[in-house]
């Protein structure tokens, strides 16, 4: 229950904040694909259907695949540790 807790909450943070996006990603989808494999047997369709839960599955693996983009705030973290070069 706990490891759910933190995979919700930090990574939805993470997530949000565009910080540790990769990060943040991998520990919700897991809570999702938990949900989706284990708690609505993986079904898609009729009653009890993890349909949600395999949106978001899919949206984390997304993020977790594509990182949070330029305007993620490790992007401009990243930036401004960066020596400026001529």
């Amino acid at each position: 229950m706990a490891l759910a807790i933190v995979g919700e909450v930090l990574g939805s943070v993470f997530v949000i904040l565009g910080l540790f996006t990769r990060l943040g990603a991998l520990l919700a989808g897991c809570t999702m694909a938990v949900a989706f494999f284990i708690a609505h047997d993986g079904r898609l369709t009729g009653t009890m259907s993890g349909e949600m839960a395999f949106i978001y599955l899919a949206t984390f693996a997304t993020l977790f695949i594509g990182g949070g983009g330029r305007f993620a705030l490790d992007m401009r973290i990243g930036a401004a540790a960066m020596p400026k070069t001529m």
